[in-house]
């Protein structure tokens, strides 16, 4: 689909003022389809950048200004929405294998093997620099050494 925006977007330059594809109020005077083609392009730039919710605003915009592209623009909803979910279910096992060591490291602290817990808190911190059980741990960890 890039290529399709991009030589659409080159075909609209050559019929039209190539300064009304730079900014908002030129895009209020083009056609309809050389409107939708630079909001499809806006949109894709926001999912390059994993802006999802700028994306899904910009192909709503998109869909607005052009009703019969709404099967192209449902599939790539749906894509995004397999997307972010693959996302999240890799997030909470993430969690859930930082849950595991946390536990590990805590039973290492218990049973007076702060030595052997050192590497695995600093790993885990590596991994989880903002989670704050982490940290205590870390400090734990150090305040045995």
């Amino acid at each position: 689909m890039p290529f399709y925006i991009e030589d659409a977007l080159q075909l609209g330059q050559q019929i039209y003022s190539s300064e009304l594809f730079e900014n908002a109020a030129g895009e209020k005077l083009l056609p309809s389809e050389f409107k939708f083609v630079l909001q499809m392009k806006q949109a894709l730039e926001y999912e390059k950048q994993k802006n999802y919710v700028a994306y899904l605003k910009k192909l709503r915009q998109a869909l607005k200004t052009s009703p019969n592209s709404s099967y192209m623009i449902s599939k790539l909803k749906w894509q995004v929405a397999i997307q972010t979910t693959k996302q999240d279910k890799a997030n909470q096992e993430f969690l859930m294998l930082g849950k595991q060591v946390k536990n590990q490291i805590m039973q290492l602290l218990l049973s007076g093997q702060s030595q052997a817990a050192l590497p695995l808190v600093k790993q885990l911190a590596q991994l989880m620099p903002n989670d704050p059980e982490t940290k205590g741990l870390l400090r734990e960890v150090l305040k045995k050494q």
